[in-house]
């Protein structure tokens, strides 16, 4: 079971940067990071399918408050700063950003407790890793592809 995973995912992680630049479409994009995200964190967790059953349903919950968050904050963020902010409004928006990141937090300890009904601290704390984890794989992948192979080697992705 686990070496299907790993396969799964190695399949999707050397098959999506490739198929996203070639289709360059945005939507199918997006699901195959998300089917990439799913896969990378089942493996790490090393979930078995009654945690996953559990599991699966407050990250996503989770995740679409965290994106709601995420979107309200940047409505208000894509305002140009004015040359001529005042201190007044300056401290306004820094309180708009603590305000932001403490409803970050309190999220966080929210679902913290949802998922300690279903799977241990250490898998939570795992969670955690595995998202920075993925971020900053799929960010290298990114980067590869735009900038092309290393000097010397294969293309990416073969």
């Amino acid at each position: 079971m686990k070496k299907v995973k790993l396969l799964i995912w190695l399949f999707c992680l050397l098959t999506v940067p490739a198929t996203v630049q070639a289709q360059g479409d945005a939507r199918p994009a997006k699901e195959r990071i998300e089917a990439m995200k799913i896969a990378f964190i089942t493996d790490r967790l090393q979930l078995t399918p009654e945690e996953a059953k559990g599991f699966w349903p407050i990250y996503n919950k989770m995740e679409t408050e965290m994106k709601e968050l995420r979107r309200k904050y940047r409505l208000s963020e894509e305002e140009e700063l004015p040359a001529d902010l005042s201190e007044q409004e300056a401290e306004k928006r820094i309180g708009e950003m603590i305000s932001f990141r403490e409803a970050q937090v309190a999220l966080i300890k929210k679902y913290q407790i949802e998922f300690k009904k279903v799977i241990s601290s250490k898998k939570i704390l795992l969670l955690y890793r595995a998202e920075e984890d993925f971020k900053r794989e799929l960010i290298r992948k990114i980067r590869e592809r735009r900038m092309g192979p290393p000097a010397g080697g294969p293309p990416p992705g073969r």
